[in-house]
């Protein structure tokens, strides 16, 4: 079962930070498809404070926040959530 995020609501992404550069990309993902750029210089603390938004994309399920740190370096997804 997926979470539901309600948009406006804040949610911490969290993330290891070992082997990451000083500063990475946030992006949001539905259903496998990128929507959007979340925030593109996202400090490598470990942690990051989101209110949600969904870009231009629709409500709906199985979103993902992805985390990037550059075109070719280290990312990873977070779990699935829908919005509502």
């Amino acid at each position: 079962t997926d979470d539901i995020w309600a948009l406006g609501t804040q949610h911490t992404i969290v993330w290891d930070t070992a082997g990451m550069p000083e500063f990475l990309e946030m992006e949001l993902y539905n259903q496998s498809q990128f929507v959007c750029v979340l925030d593109p210089l996202v400090p490598n603390t470990g942690a990051y404070l989101w209110e949600v938004t969904r870009c231009d994309s629709p409500y709906g399920d199985e979103f993902q926040i992805r985390i990037l740190s550059g075109d070719d370096g280290p990312c990873g997804f977070s779990g699935l959530f829908d919005l509502h």
